[in-house]
């Protein structure tokens, strides 16, 4: 299987990928996405979307997430937004530079990252097992996928083509 470095960001509302090669399912979906940082918003063409199915090695294989997500060639990281498992009613602990994500009830974690391990920021990264196809497809047919796919996330950040062209003249005219 392959490996990526993926961030779990509390800001994002939608999962992005730099490479389809990480999903299946991929599907033109031509769309914006307004990005933050650097005190600018700013918008990022998307023009397909995908399903990320991945497992970790600190968590083992029997917990499987899928997730759609817009696919953006060098956006600068892979994220999956934390609000895709608060959602969910998993829990999202954080001490210091620790993450884990407890599904609901407390039983099982989901997901384990850490800040400062793969740089010199607080952002939260794990290392994920990438799965080419769903859970049945992997050979995994007794897995617990703990995470059901759902769609992206819809919302004023992820742009239908027409409003980001309001969006991108709007923000044109706050920059100036």
């Amino acid at each position: 299987p392959d490996y990526a470095l993926i961030l779990i960001d509390g800001a994002s509302t939608v999962g992005v990928v730099q490479d389809e090669r990480l999903c299946y399912n991929v599907r033109l979906n031509d769309s914006f996405i307004k990005t933050g940082g650097e005190d600018k918003p700013t918008l990022v063409r998307s023009k397909k979307t995908g399903t990320l199915c991945f497992s970790t090695d600190e968590v083992g294989d029997n917990v499987v997430t899928e997730i759609d997500v817009r696919i953006v060639p060098g956006f600068g990281a892979n994220i999956i937004p934390e609000c895709f498992y608060l959602k969910k009613g998993c829990q999202v602990n954080k001490d210091g530079p620790r993450m884990e994500v407890i599904a609901p009830g407390g039983k099982r974690t989901l997901l384990k990252a850490e800040a400062l391990k793969h740089d010199n920021s607080w952002l939260f990264h794990t290392k994920i097992k990438v799965h080419h196809g769903p859970p049945k497809s992997i050979g995994r047919t007794n897995a617990t996928t703990a995470i059901d796919m759902v769609d992206c996330v819809q919302t004023t950040y992820n742009l239908p083509l027409t409003e980001a062209e309001e969006e991108k003249r709007s923000l044109s005219e706050t920059i100036r």
